[in-house]
């Protein structure tokens, strides 16, 4: 008989619960304990089994990856690294770009311009012109909305604290417009829809498009989607691993690698290709291209997104559809294949990297030779290092080769070196970049101070050279340098991005010198809204190109030939004092009332147009 520890009746049997309170009793307890003591001991059981799996996997992998699968890792990891690195340094930049295509910004862009010269009797135009120069300074307003395909742009020439050149241009889903308020008082616009009509007046042969798109692009249109880089992934990375066989890969332990006076030990990997392999999978891939309906299609919708927005347009004014892009890639393709065809390998292809124990490709080296009948044989050669050495530095380079047979005195290099030494936040970087072809050779040298003591304020300065030898006038040429400073400041919480660059050229020697510097300071900031406007109903202050009579014609080249010569003189190119002071001179470009209003009945009449 078991008393119940709550309620203190008696049962005759013993039982997990009692059968008067319900509270469970010591057995039951100790029933439920045991069994929740088994299962931990299940979940830890499970935990260390999987641990247990996955350094088995993990240690059969580090041991026994074949060098097939330790070069593509290599590549993958590689790849990734670069990833990062653009993303940390760039990221912001590109995120507040992209934004802007997206969503209602307004930009103010400031540059002014400076230039210094020795005052040599041979240079007193130069001298005239320079003094003007730097007076001189622009500015530019920029109001953009994506979303409505709609824009106002504001350009000033400001001389002498004075603005003596001002231009606005504005554009709808409908129209576009421009104003030179210097040149005439009124605006110019053109509904979009009457594009082809217009041009049709201007050039009888016309053949373009009847409407004008204004679009602008949005960079995560271009960008890939998850389910098309997956579908490029299946369908190339197979291909890929199915054609680079284990056997033409080697792997060597051991390698003695020095940089900077320190020693690494590297693993280095080859992948090798016959003659008859390089060219057997150039050929395979060229086709796989030319059969794939899925990446021409992607590619071409992207291209005439770009079209529309004005990046692409045809010689006869035609933006290309997407058919015409899809059946100029196959074309451009089989044209590829053809030439395939004519050209060898004579030693195959290469690829040699050299790897650290984070499987880090410290040094890759690319090697082939093309021959051609038509371009003859060139070996050609590509090497890239990411070394990282001593207490946070690292050095980077890429060196491209082009040897000739037949030519070897024109061999061309191409050398890129970057040695980095401290943080991401404070660090400077010492450049060179060598250019050598045809016996002559030209080097550019650049050390940069990276500061970005808070916030997401950045402060860089840049001193560099150039030099260069084989090359007329090389003296003039060879004493080039400068400074570059600049100020970044992104906050995208706030929806701004603030830039100012100033830079600084200077030339020549101690006997005939001079300097160039420009200044630009930009401001960015993402809004809600801008405001749009509409010219078809403000007569009295615009003009539709597309109705302009004879009569109008006349009275506008009339207004903008006396405003072109005033401002000549206002600027003092025609000698002479300018004519800015002359009260009477003020006349000339002021607007007849009298002809205003025979403007503005000839407009409301619709005449015939003058085109």
């Amino acid at each position: 008989m078991k008393s119940c520890l709550q309620c203190g009746r008696t049962s005759r049997q013993e039982r997990e619960k009692c059968p008067f309170c319900g509270i469970r009793t010591a057995a039951g307890q100790t029933a439920a304990t045991l069994e929740a003591n088994r299962q931990k001991q299940r979940c830890w059981m499970m935990f260390l089994l999987i641990l247990l799996l996955g350094g088995v996997v993990a240690i059969a992998f580090l041991f026994h990856t074949s060098p097939k699968e330790l070069f593509l890792l290599s590549e993958y990891e590689n790849y990734k690294q670069m990833k990062a690195d653009f993303t940390e340094q760039y990221g912001e930049a590109v995120e507040f770009s992209n934004k802007v295509t997206e969503q209602p910004s307004i930009s103010h862009i400031t540059l002014q311009a400076g230039m210094k010269m020795n005052p040599l009797p041979s240079h007193s135009q130069a001298a005239m012109l320079g003094e003007r120069f730097n007076k001189a300074k622009m500015a530019i307003k920029a109001q953009r909305d994506p979303q409505n395909n709609a824009g106002h742009y504001n350009v000033a020439l400001n001389l002498e604290n004075e603005d003596i050149l001002d231009m606005d241009f504005i554009h709808t889903d409908t129209q576009m417009g421009i104003k030179v308020p210097t040149l005439y008082s009124k605006l110019f616009y053109l509904n979009l829809g009457e594009y082809g009509d217009f041009m049709g007046k201007i050039e009888p042969s016309y053949a373009g498009p009847e409407k004008l798109e204004f679009s602008t692009v949005n960079w995560k249109e271009l960008e890939l989607t998850e389910k098309e880089i997956n579908y490029l992934q299946e369908r190339y990375i197979p291909f890929l691993i199915e054609q680079l066989k284990e056997e033409n890969f080697a792997l060597e332990k051991g390698i003695e690698y020095s940089v900077k006076g320190e020693k690494l030990k590297l693993k280095k990997v080859t992948l090798s290709l016959t003659a008859e392999e390089t060219k057997s999978f150039m050929t395979l891939f060229i086709d796989r291209l030319i059969q794939d309906k899925k990446l021409h299609s992607m590619l071409a919708a992207r291209i005439e997104k770009a079209a529309k927005a004005g990046a692409i347009i045809e010689a006869n004014g035609e933006v290309p559809s997407q058919k015409r892009i899809e059946a100029d890639m196959v074309n451009n393709l089989k044209q590829e294949k053809k030439k395939l065809q004519e050209t060898t390998f004579p030693e195959g292809f290469s690829s040699i990297l050299l790897i650290d124990k984070k499987q880090r490709i410290v040094e890759r080296t690319l090697k082939w030779i093309v021959a051609s009948s038509a371009a003859g044989q060139v070996a050609w050669s590509i090497q890239t290092k990411d070394v990282p050495f001593g207490k946070e530095q690292s050095l980077k380079e890429w060196t491209v080769k082009a040897v000739p047979k037949e030519h070897r005195g024109e061999i061309t290099t191409v050398r890129w070196t970057k040695h980095i030494k401290g943080k991401e936040k404070g660090r400077t970087e010492k450049a060179h970049l060598s250019l050598k072809a045809n016996g002559k050779t030209i080097n550019f040298k650049m050390k940069s101070t990276f500061n970005r003591n808070s916030g997401e304020k950045q402060k860089v300065n840049r001193f560099f050279a150039i030099a260069a030898q084989g090359i007329r006038n090389r003296e003039r040429f060879s004493n080039i340098s400068g400074s570059v400073k600049q100020v970044q400041d992104i906050n995208m919480d706030k929806k701004y991005l603030n830039d100012k660059l100033d830079v600084t050229i200077n030339y020549g020697d101690e006997v005939d010198r001079g300097a160039f510097s420009f200044l630009i300071e930009s401001k960015s900031k993402l809004v809600d809204k801008v405001k749009t406007v509409s010219f078809s109903n403000d007569l009295k202050n615009s003009v539709d190109v597309n109705r302009i009579t004879e009569a109008q014609m006349a009275q506008i080249q009339q207004e903008v030939v006396l405003n072109v010569i005033n401002f000549i003189n206002r600027l003092g190119l025609l000698g002479g004092a300018p004519l800015i002071d002359d009260p009477q001179a003020e006349d000339l470009y002021k607007e007849d009332p009298e002809s205003e209003e025979v403007f503005r009945s000839e407009t409301l009449e619709h005449e015939k147009g003058v085109f």
